[in-house]
């Protein structure tokens, strides 16, 4: 084979490949191009929310405006009565000696509050009979028995407004008596007068409702009851609404 033979398929296949690759290159089509999806920023986390502030419960009031009603256990001592009808029977000739039996009684009372420190109620109170008795040589003769009902209006005065209230009251009313002349002495058998009533005590509270309530007093009866004065007290309950 000559030279000139050789270096015509040598210059052959090299053209060849000159036109062979393009056109294989121009057949594979480029794979397009994706773009990443970025990654999703992580949430953020929420702030931890401060624990709720308790609610700080107000102090009860004891002494608020409102209405409130009561009733009690009462236990009374006549002053004046015993001297009277010794004033009756000394005269006769009595030289024995007088007794004298104090009544018990039941209580009720209602009210308003209007102010921290006062108040304006009205109050009930019947007391059993009392009886004086004479005594001579062994033997006991009953002389007189009486009963009373009260009823007053009263201001109440606070002298403190916290759990514990110590109060005064001062007021009046009427009172009503009924008395049993035994030995038909000429004793007044009874009516209706008017009394004075006075007197202080104390307000205990259990709780913003429930109050236990300790008292006494005077009662200071007019006309033909002026010979019935008497001490009293009471303990009992009231409820403040």
């Amino acid at each position: 084979m000559s030279r000139v033979t050789v270096l015509a398929k040598i210059a052959a296949f090299v053209a060849f490949l000159f036109l062979a690759i393009p056109a294989q290159a121009d057949e594979i089509e480029p794979e397009p191009m994706v773009e990443e999806e970025p990654e999703p920023e992580p949430e953020p986390k929420p702030e931890p929310k401060p624990d709720p502030i308790p609610a700080i419960p107000e102090p009860p009031n004891y002494a608020r405006t409102g209405v409130y009603l009561g009733g009690s256990f009462s236990g009374a001592w006549y002053t004046e009565l015993k001297d009277d009808i010794r004033e009756i029977v000394e005269p006769l000739g009595g030289t024995g000696s007088l007794g004298q039996d104090n009544p018990l009684g039941l209580g009720v009372h209602a009210g308003y509050r209007f102010h921290p420190h006062l108040a304006a109620e009205v109050d009930f109170l019947w007391l059993s009979s009392a009886k004086i008795d004479h005594t001579q040589d062994k033997v006991t003769v009953d002389i007189v028995k009486v009963e009373t009902i009260n009823l007053t209006g009263n201001i109440v005065g606070y002298i403190l407004t916290g759990r514990l209230q110590p109060f005064v009251f001062a007021g009046g009313g009427l009172m009503h008596f009924d008395t049993k002349d035994k030995l038909n002495l000429g004793i007044t058998t009874g009516g209706d007068h008017f009394a004075g009533r006075f007197g202080g005590g104390i307000d205990v509270y259990f709780n913003e409702h429930i109050v236990g309530v300790a008292k006494g007093g005077y009662v200071l009866p007019t006309g033909n009851a002026d010979g019935l004065d008497f001490v009293f007290w009471s303990v009992g309950l009231e409820y403040r609404f």
